[in-house]
């Protein structure tokens, strides 16, 4: 009986009703200039009639990852935005396996992915945000994709 209980306690429940509105939310992948820059995505959400006082935005899920929200004026819309950054650790590939001695095993992050408990299509989201001193969570769904942002290389100096 008791596991039962933690069990159920250690869910996140979605709110239905939020101090907030939210618009439709993008999400745009971008390709850096140069091989090292990496890539990502930005994921854009305009939200209304939000009483600042009252709510503090923290974090939003998507796509597997967890991203700290920034808040944005756009249009006279305020945007929460959340950037996420692919990154790869660099490894060195050599006919002389002794040159590769510095390379890392991959690993996984078993605390993100943990802290990730949703299970998401890939046009969903999670933003969490707290309401009197309480961790709420809310459901994003039908998430725009925009066409891809692809920066050029930077021109050398002459």
């Amino acid at each position: 009986m008791a596991m039962i209980f933690t069990g159920c306690s250690s869910q996140k429940k979605l709110q239905t009703e939020t101090p907030f509105v939210l618009g439709l939310a993008t999400s745009q992948k971008w390709v850096g200039g140069m091989e090292q820059s990496g890539t990502g995505y930005v994921l854009s959400i305009p939200i209304t009639n939000m009483l600042i006082e009252k709510v503090d935005l923290q974090e939003v899920y998507f796509r597997s990852n967890i991203a700290k929200i920034v808040i944005e004026e756009k249009d006279d819309t305020m945007m929460v935005v959340a950037k996420y950054k692919n990154s790869k650790p660099d490894i060195i590939m050599h006919a002389d396996p002794k040159e590769e001695i510095g390379n890392q095993p991959p690993t996984l992050d078993k605390k993100s992915k943990k802290a990730f408990s949703f299970e998401l299509g890939p046009k969903e989201a999670i933003l969490s945000f707290i309401e009197n001193d309480i961790i709420k969570y809310v459901k994003i769904t039908k998430i725009k994709e925009k066409a891809p942002k692809i920066f050029s290389a930077a021109k050398p100096r002459n």
